[in-house]
């Protein structure tokens, strides 16, 4: 996360400081520390599980920018805040508490179904395998409800039996990904691999049969 100020005056950062943090001397970030960069006029930290409080910020026009979201959540879009004299924050105008940055948990809704006429319903007994291209990625923390059976998780795999109701993975790391039909029910054939791709927003985008 970065604090960088936007306004023209000409401030100073040497009284900044942010609680349960070291300033770092050599501009290395880690989560025991923070780096100021005096000539951008930024703070830089790594959000924790609390709040980050931080102490001596210069009155004037801010913003907190998330410049990498964590594995599983939307990368959220800056949130510009001010400082007023007496020490108040406002962001867009109203008074607030706590600049707030939340970030969503990426979803991937995932539907086996048969198609009969006019009417489409889900389709059970089918063997799917969720793979990301990415061979760094990390899947270990990725949680499976709905109808999915069986399911297994690995490094960068994910396989389950789809049920009688939709299946949805959450915390999905942004990136690329296929889909594949190792299986199909009985009485049906495999369905093509797709390919797609989760974007920082949590969108999905770039979804093509990848054979």
């Amino acid at each position: 996360m970065t604090v960088e100020y936007k306004g023209d005056d000409e401030i100073t950062l040497k009284n900044v400081t942010i609680v349960g943090l070291t300033k770092s001397e050599d501009g290395e970030l880690t989560d025991k520390t923070y780096v100021v960069d005096t000539e951008n006029k930024t703070i830089t930290f790594i959000s924790g599980s609390e709040d980050t409080v931080i102490r001596g910020l210069a009155a004037g026009d801010w913003q907190l920018v998330e410049d990498t979201a964590p594995l599983g959540y939307t990368k959220e879009t800056a949130v510009e805040f001010t400082i007023e004299e007496d020490g108040t924050v406002k962001v867009d105008n109203d008074v607030a508490n706590k600049v707030d940055l939340t970030d969503k948990v990426i979803e991937a809704v995932i539907s086996k179904v048969q198609i009969a006429g006019d009417e489409a319903k889900e389709l059970a007994g089918a063997k799917l395998i969720l793979t990301a291209l990415d061979e760094n990625a990390d899947l270990s923390g990725v949680k499976v409800t709905g109808g999915a059976d069986e399911i297994e998780v690995s490094k960068n795999t994910i396989s389950f039996i789809s049920g009688d109701t939709d299946t949805v993975i959450s915390k999905l790391p942004a990136g690329e990904y296929t889909l594949t039909e190792e299986r199909a029910p009985e009485g049906f054939q495999k369905a093509e691999t797709i390919s797609f791709t989760i974007n920082e927003d949590g969108t999905v985008s770039d979804v093509v049969n990848a054979y």
